[in-house]
């Protein structure tokens, strides 16, 4: 927004809120909390060994298929709304289309997702470039942590676990917007 001042930002955002509207003061407060929670999850997760990181990727795993009847439940409701949007000319049909979890194989790939990334080789600490600048001087490349990822999706409902996956595996935290 280079050359907009801050009151040229709020206003904009209180005109899209619309009627109904919301305070940007909360909206705001509510942001850099949870970026303030990510950024402190973020040296707990970047200090995690692989195995720990891998035990979260299979209980995210386990939670998520102990729970697909409610998830798919909860999904199908969501696309009757988002049907009826379509039907407005407020939502495109192929929006709607990408919202369905319940698509033939949709729910198994996500899953599936989930074990292939925990299967990876652990991209924390791995030494990328070596090169001796001397005899006792050892210059290294090492792959580590980012620290917080910001991730702004549209209708994609599976990219939560496939994003989430990543994000634990590199030891990174994660704001999905």
């Amino acid at each position: 927004m280079r050359g907009r001042s801050a009151e040229d930002f709020r206003a904009m955002v209180e005109r899209e809120a619309g009627e109904d509207g919301w305070d940007l003061g909360i909206v705001l407060s509510r942001g850099n909390a949870a970026a303030q929670e990510a950024k402190t999850a973020s040296f707990t997760l970047a200090s995690l060994p692989a195995s720990a990181r891998n035990a979260a990727l299979d209980a995210i795993h386990a939670a998520l298929a102990a729970a697909k009847d409610d998830i798919l439940a909860a999904n199908a409701r969501d696309l009757q709304l988002a049907r009826k949007a379509a039907s407005d000319g407020s939502l495109s049909e192929a929006l709607v289309s990408r919202l369905d979890l319940g698509k033939k194989g949709k729910w198994e790939d996500m899953l599936k997702g989930i074990v292939d990334v925990r299967d990876l080789d652990d991209p924390v600490g791995r030494i990328q470039l070596r090169t001796r600048l001397d005899d006792d001087f050892l210059l290294e490349r090492v792959s580590c942590p980012i620290g917080v990822l910001l991730i702004i999706f549209e209708a994609r409902p599976e990219v939560i676990a496939n994003i989430a996956s990543l994000a634990i595996k590199s030891g990174n935290a994660a704001i999905l917007k």
